[in-house]
């Protein structure tokens, strides 16, 4: 009892400093507008100002999310054999699922705190580049910008709440929490495969077929496009999440991962989970290899228009655009159907939650950095935007 109330104290004296600074954030400089004639804000305060009021709103956001989670009743199963939505239909939101994670000291949480803030600021800066610069309204950085919102919520899925349970003792999740998380991470992850591959596509296009880019690549058909795929891998996530959170669970409750997801529920399952997991490979095979496999066909494709081009400064960009978006994409790719597409027969934990760490951490973090530093036109758009900037400030 005294460990919960020491981790529920630690929580609710974090949110007054949370609170403290958004307000901190937007009403001093309301009260200096009410006191001047002027009432105007730098670009650059501005930009400042909108970045923190979003990363301080996100982390309240979360820390609430926490608190909810940390105020669950503790309900301890003594059956052999029962069903947690059974379970759930009594005590809403009770049953504790256990995150089995190895003892960390503060370097471990301040590394992993420092690459969640790096990716998402990385993430948000990209956004705004791509919104704020009329030159990167097209297609390519359209879909881009999806992407970077989607990395963006994809590792806001999982690490605050690994980040807690390096500060906690209990490392627990509610049964809500967890199935919520495995929904989420579910929808996200299926979204960006299939994002990929599309452009995949739009870059196929763009150099293959450039006399035919403004009608194949509309913003009509990109926003129908990114629509169906969002709707199609809801469907999908909803459907699976449902199916394993209504299936009977053995009292052990102990995950052994750092998030909850469709491979490390399945070890809690007191069933043979083998007819399951057929109907989860030929899902895997077309969110996750099909698009891999269009990717490929289509950078073979790119290539060989590439090299037959007379104009070496060609070359270079499409290639340094290509390689680029190559990286990124086979990095998520191989990590993910590496622990999608095995029996869960074949599942190392160990080797699990090291694979999780690629395509939950490290991808989102690598994809704003590898598109901007590799791309002539964004950091174009970063040098113009810092330019007006300090152009506003002398002014």
């Amino acid at each position: 009892m005294s460990t919960t109330k020491k981790t529920l104290g630690d929580f609710e004296s974090s949110q007054p400093h949370s609170e403290v600074a958004i307000t901190s954030t937007v009403v001093p400089k309301m009260l200096a507008n009410t006191l001047s004639l002027t009432k105007a804000i730098s670009f650059m305060g501005c930009l400042a100002q909108s970045f923190f009021y979003f990363l301080l709103g996100s982390t309240e956001f979360f820390l609430l999310a926490v608190m909810s989670f940390d105020r669950a009743p503790v309900l301890k199963l003594v059956c052999a054999d029962i069903s947690l939505a059974e379970l759930a239909d009594f005590v809403s939101s009770a049953v504790l699922l256990h995150l089995h994670l190895r003892p960390t000291d503060s370097f471990l949480f301040i590394a992993i705190a420092i690459l969640f803030s790096v990716a998402l600021t990385g993430n948000i800066t990209l956004i705004l580049l791509i919104r704020m610069d009329p030159r990167l309204h097209t297609p390519m950085y359209f879909l881009l910008s999806q992407l970077s919102f989607i990395d963006m919520m994809y590792i806001s899925t999982t690490v605050p709440k690994m980040a807690v349970n390096f500060l906690s003792n209990s490392k627990t999740i509610t049964f809500l929490g967890c199935e919520i998380q495995t929904f989420v991470f579910t929808v996200l992850g299926g979204t960006e495969a299939l994002l990929l591959g599309f452009m995949s596509y739009d870059r196929y296009v763009a150099i293959c077929h450039p006399l035919r880019y403004p009608v194949l690549m509309s913003k009509r058909i990109c926003w129908f496009t990114v629509m169906c795929v969002w709707a199609s891998c809801s469907v999908n996530s909803l459907i699976h999440t449902v199916y394993v959170f209504q299936l009977p669970f053995c009292p052990s409750r102990l995950i052994n991962h750092f998030f909850c997801e469709v491979p490390s529920l399945l070890p809690l399952v007191c069933q043979h989970t083998s007819q399951y997991e057929h109907t989860i490979l030929p899902s895997s095979l077309i969110i996750l290899l099909l698009p891999f496999t269009a990717i490929v066909a289509s950078y073979a494709c790119v290539l060989s228009v590439v090299f037959q081009m007379s104009s070496g400064k060609g070359q270079t960009k499409a290639i340094s655009t290509c390689s680029s978006h190559l990286l990124v994409a086979s990095l998520f790719y191989m990590t993910t159907l590496s622990t999608y597409t095995r029996p869960h027969s074949l599942h190392s934990p160990e080797e699990d939650k090291t694979v999780a760490v690629f395509y939950t951490m490290i991808t989102p973090l690598l994809n704003p950095f590898i598109y901007s530093l590799r791309n002539k036109e964004v950091i174009g758009a970063l040098r113009r935007l810092i330019g007006l900037c300090i152009f506003v400030q002398k002014i």
